[in-house]
């Protein structure tokens, strides 16, 4: 029987290329992950590793192991999820992905209700974007990633991916008051601050200007939205936000309608095999919930 944690430092080898990056990426020693992936080759009986030069290279056989660790782990997180329902109470620690808006906006009432219901449930959390988080979510660092879709830009279907619904959350455009700007066409001569190339969210950015005559002027790039509002209060750019942002009025902000009031989708994407587990049910619940008590007027997903 080969040790599964062994089998996940395999998986994670081939998602990172080194095993110093999968020492950094989890927090062990260099040493210790190199022990760990040979005593995992002399179990298999079989090289996993080669030498290409300096480089050390997954063999045949590793890539045929990487693809059985990779069922193996699927189906703990079955099990997992059964014998976790049997239990009297919810436990153990969940790790989170999510987006910026959401952390700030969402968490610490998600925490409170969380902690009362669940005491025994330990949360870890961290901010990241979608693109990078689902692929920690695939390699089962992390067991929940919070997501968004924008209008017409759906993401990729992944298999034994799951996705659970949050709600939906307008997108406006974020002038300096006083501006003089009342529609996305007029801001055809302001500059944006937009996040980073190649984001989805930039893309749809992009095509909501076209689609109002004119290429917005990318003045300023930064993947925190919290940024570009300070560009907006600062009068010196103009951006295009979620309402999550604007709980409250912002002094020097006001908030413009977009052509058919778009609105993008919040979603909560989980493991399929791991969709059932009472903490990430869990976790999903609160999540609604704050959101549903937050703003009692959004849609948000039942069920």
């Amino acid at each position: 029987m080969w040790d599964s944690h062994r089998l996940y430092l395999l998986c994670e080898f081939a998602r990172h290329g080194t095993i110093s990056a999968v020492a950094n990426a989890l927090h062990f020693s260099v040493s210790s992950v190199s022990q760990q992936l040979a005593k995992l080759e002399d179990e298999v009986g079989i090289p996993l590793f080669e030498r290409q030069g300096r480089l050390l290279k997954l063999t045949p056989a590793g890539h045929t192991v990487v693809n059985h660790g990779h069922e193996v782990l699927r189906l703990e997180d079955t099990l997992r999820a059964k014998l976790d329902a049997a239990r009297p109470e919810i436990a153990g620690t969940i790790r989170i992905a999510t987006l910026e808006t959401v952390a700030n906006a969402l968490f610490g009432d998600v925490l409170d209700r969380l902690h009362r219901a669940h005491p025994l449930l330990r949360v870890e959390a961290e901010v990241m974007q979608p693109e990078g988080a689902i692929t920690d979510l695939e390699a089962f660092s992390v067991d929940m990633v919070i997501a968004e879709q924008y209008p017409g830009h759906t993401r990729e279907i992944l298999p034994g991916i799951a996705r659970l619904p949050l709600g939906m959350d307008a997108l406006r455009l974020a002038v300096p008051s006083g501006s003089g700007i009342e529609s996305l066409a007029d801001a055809h001569d302001a500059g944006f601050v937009l996040e980073p190339r190649g984001s989805a969210t930039r893309q749809w950015v992009v095509q909501q200007c076209r689609a109002a005559g004119f290429e917005p002027d990318a003045r300023f790039e930064s993947a925190n939205l919290h940024t570009h509002l300070q560009f907006v209060i600062a009068g010196h750019a103009v951006s295009i936000l979620p309402d999550l942002m604007f709980l409250e009025p912002v002094d020097g902000v006001s908030l413009v309608d977009l052509p058919g009031m778009p609105r993008r989708e919040l979603v909560c994407m989980v493991r399929s095999s791991a969709q059932t587990q009472p903490a990430v049910l869990a976790m999903h619940e609160a999540l609604r919930d704050a959101l549903r008590e937050l703003r009692p007027d959004w849609q948000v997903a039942e069920g």
